[in-house]
């Protein structure tokens, strides 16, 4: 594949482009039931972004909580001790 084409797909196909992932080494708090550990099952630890982005940025002026929960959760997250 020529350069020219390469530059020209990678810059159409580029915006498209939507990422997940997990910390699996070492494995993140969340994650870690999941690979033996003895902590709380969290089914929902792919899902640890603040609340989402109007809730971090708007609401919370850009603050996280605790481990990817968000900052003005009331309950005690289930993966913060291990």
């Amino acid at each position: 594949m020529s350069p020219g084409l390469y530059a020209i797909l990678l810059t159409v196909f580029l915006p498209r482009i939507a990422a997940h992932g997990r910390l699996i080494d070492p494995p993140s708090r969340a994650s870690a039931w999941r690979y033996g550990f003895d902590t709380p099952h969290n089914y929902n630890d792919h899902e640890l972004y603040c609340g989402g982005f109007t809730r971090q940025w708007v609401k919370n002026e850009g603050k996280c909580g605790v481990c990817g929960d968000a900052w003005d959760t009331k309950q005690h997250p289930i993966h913060v001790h291990i």
